[in-house]
């Protein structure tokens, strides 16, 4: 329950137009469901989420929309070359067990990011427009599947995948 409150005083600091820099960090989350949407619009932007499968039947599903400014890793930077050989940290979002899905869509500005799916289904749909750009991409386990596109100025995707 205490979560609930999290997240619902995160989206709304991350969304109100005078917050200056956003920054929202969920580790865990404690319902069946583990169905998250993150909607940031504006300003220095960073998103740490962390779903991690219990045992429950959970299917990890996450939608992100970032529109606008310094995105996923902000001010804290890096990954760079080959994206810094698909490490994960910027704006680290990781899911691991069952079936793990993200859709992420990121529109313009500094741009980076990072994904990590560990374990199970493992698909992830994302787009990166504007700017900077960078990704990563780390997917360990079963059913690996990835649709990426960026478009304009620096590009650079790195994606690494493994089945066991």
């Amino acid at each position: 329950m205490k979560l609930h409150s999290i997240l619902v005083a995160g989206v709304v600091l991350a969304s109100a137009p005078a917050q200056a820099g956003n920054e929202l960090i969920i580790l865990t989350q404690h319902e069946l469901s583990k169905s998250l949407t993150l909607d940031v619009n504006g300003s220095f932007n960073t998103v740490s989420v962390l779903q991690a499968h219990n045992g429950l039947g959970a299917p990890n599903v996450l939608n992100v929309n970032i529109n606008g400014d310094f995105n996923g890793g902000s001010l804290g930077a890096p990954l760079t070359g080959s994206a810094h050989w698909v490490g994960p940290t910027p704006g680290s979002i990781t899911q691991s067990g069952f079936d793990n899905h993200i859709t992420a869509s990121v529109t313009g500005s500094h741009d980076l990011f990072a994904f990590a799916q560990e374990g199970s289904g493992n698909r992830l749909t994302a787009s990166i427009s504007g700017i900077a750009n960078q990704a990563a991409v780390s997917q360990t386990g079963l059913n690996n599947v990835v649709g990426f596109s960026q478009s304009g100025i620096d590009n650079m995707i790195s994606i690494s995948q493994t089945s066991w």
